[in-house]
Formats: C-alpha cells, sequence, structure tokens
C-alpha cells in the first residue's frame, strides 16, 4: 500500500508540474496577443478584444494541437 501512494503521488506531482508550465506559458501569449492587438489597426479590423489567461491558455493548447512535428525518421535516420 505504502509503495502504491508513493506511485500516485509522484504521478500527481508529475501532473501538477505539467499543468503548472502549460499555465505558465500562457503569459506570455497573453501579453504577446495584447501588445498586437490593443492599439493598432488589427484590434479595429478582428474586434478582438484584450486577452485574459484563459483566452491565451486555449490558443497555447489550440496551437500546440495543430502546428505539431510529424518528422519520423526510419532506421535510426539512414537511408
Amino acid at each position: 500500500m505504502d509503495k502504491f501512494l508513493t506511485g500516485l503521488g509522484a504521478l500527481l506531482f508529475i501532473a501538477l508540474v505539467i499543468a503548472g508550465l502549460a499555465m505558465l506559458g500562457a503569459y506570455p501569449t497573453k501579453w504577446i496577443m495584447n501588445y498586437l492587438f490593443n492599439p493598432t489597426l488589427l484590434s479595429h479590423i478582428f474586434t478582438v478584444s484584450r486577452f485574459d489567461f484563459w483566452h491565451a491558455f486555449c490558443l497555447n493548447y489550440i496551437a500546440g494541437a495543430l502546428i505539431k512535428s510529424s518528422l519520423t525518421t526510419t532506421n535510426g535516420g539512414r537511408q
């Protein structure tokens, strides 16, 4: 039982670290999007209001899902 709780604690810790890093990555996106869209002509064209944390978090998630590396190597990269 002790091994189970240790393993569960380790998995929970890893999940929290991954979630924390994902949330930490949302702040630069938020700042960049607010800088680009707030005072410029783009904000009038696209009618984008200020980005908050959750908009940036979702944008990072969508971009990560859509833009992935699909490079695969066979034979260790040798031809």
